[in-house]
């Protein structure tokens, strides 16, 4: 196949930002997994938090757990949530 263009009609977009619990001290350079695959923009690029811990992730509609990862770091519930869109 050449000069295919993959479409995705129902996804919805996840956003927020990370901070560390009980603070307003964001988590920067954070990664997401998505049903445990590591999220990659159209680049292949990771998805990180910025410095300001703001993060926008897009996932198809349905039911997917996501969780926070970063080296060194351990997040509440191992950093997971369920979310269905």
């Amino acid at each position: 196949m050449t000069n295919a263009v993959l479409t995705l009609d129902e996804y919805y977009l996840f956003s927020g930002y990370m901070m560390y619990e009980g603070t307003s001290v964001p988590v920067s350079g954070a990664s997401f997994e998505i049903d445990g695959t590591e999220v990659r923009n159209g680049s292949g690029k990771t998805i990180v938090t910025d410095t300001q811990g703001k993060f926008t992730i897009s996932m198809a509609k349905g039911q997917h757990t996501v969780r926070v990862v970063k080296e060194g770091h351990t997040f509440m519930h191992d950093g997971s949530t369920t979310l269905s869109g």
